[in-house]
């Protein structure tokens, strides 16, 4: 997914504004320290010189004297801890000191899969596909992106059925951005049960450029952006493919398909039909016909999906969009 370049919500960056956050009576100070950082306000009858940051289960954030953490001289397990259970996005997670892969739970109330070791870590997963049509109910649900797909929890692990494909509300992931460059991510998976993609690489987009990427108010096509005039594009890993990467689009629908978002080699100069090409490491997809986003048939039997169902592209067994 998304991590954003200049993310400013990490836990430890808020900590100090103790009087928002919640107290937990009961919490104990144990774990590993994270980082001493900035100067805390009193709290309660105490003027404090530093904060020190302690994980267990969740983030523990200790305002104490300088040089001490909250098991020091005079101070009791847990009288003194503040506690934030959860994080913004999977980069806030990972700036406060999170290092396993696993679904954490944010602040929105959604829950997403995080992989805090992949280029720096802290991505955090917005969409999976791991089977070509269980999760395509209707001809409008040819778009990974419609409502139907939408789950607050996004999981890395495969699903059946119509939880094979899934998705985040776009209207939630703007707030991941940050306010900066962002990166976007896809991975593509030799096996449903993998958590090491074969194939990954990340896009780069400048606000104003990433702006339209995810917006919900997608009509028509709504986004065509090209590689290098409005993105950056880097190829993490690759075996044996070629992967161009010169057309992102978020749509709708598009020259008369399916929309959604779509990334690979254009094959009509700026328009969102991306090439035939079976040798191409493409996000891609021809499974509806759609003239609007609400007036959909099916494109044959769903004839080609994102993974190896009648495949224009290189095949995969599972796609993950961060």
């Amino acid at each position: 997914m998304y991590r954003a370049h200049t993310h400013t919500q990490a836990i430890l960056a808020l900590a100090c504004a103790f009087n928002q956050l919640g107290r937990a009576s009961a919490a104990t100070c144990t774990g590993t320290l994270i980082e001493n950082k900035g100067q805390c306000s009193s709290k309660g009858t105490e003027t404090c010189n530093q904060f020190y940051a302690y994980v267990t289960e969740g983030i523990y954030v200790e305002c104490g004297p300088s040089g001490k953490n909250c098991l020091g001289t005079g101070r009791s397990s847990g009288a003194s801890c503040e506690h934030v259970s959860t994080a913004a996005d999977c980069k806030a997670y990972k700036a406060a000191g999170m290092t396993e892969n696993k679904v954490y739970e944010f602040t929105d109330g959604t829950s997403h899969y995080c992989d805090m070791a992949t280029e720096g870590g802290g991505w955090t997963l917005l969409a999976r596909i791991n089977d070509d049509i269980g999760w395509v109910g209707s001809p409008v649900e040819t778009n990974l992106w419609h409502s139907n797909h939408w789950r607050d929890t996004i999981d890395l692990a495969p699903q059946e059925g119509k939880a094979s494909g899934v998705s985040t509300d776009p209207s939630k992931i703007k707030p991941y951005k940050g306010t900066g460059d962002w990166e976007l991510r896809i991975s593509f998976y030799d096996s449903t049960q993998a958590t090491e993609p074969i194939r990954d690489g990340i896009i780069t987009l400048t606000q104003a450029n990433g702006d339209k990427i995810f917006n919900p108010a997608v009509n028509g096509e709504y986004a065509i952006l090209t590689k290098d005039t409005h993105y950056a594009f880097k190829v993490v890993k690759n075996t044996g493919r070629s992967w161009f990467g010169t057309a992102l689009c978020w749509t709708c629908s598009r020259r008369g398909y399916e929309g959604g978002l779509h990334f690979g080699q254009a094959a009509y100069g700026n328009r969102c039909h991306l090439a035939n090409n079976n040798n191409e490491v493409q996000l891609k997809s021809h499974m509806g016909r759609c003239s609007t986003c609400s007036s959909c048939s099916y494109y044959g039997d769903k004839s080609h999906g994102f993974l190896k169902r009648g495949a224009l592209q290189v095949q995969s067994d599972k796609i993950a969009i961060w």
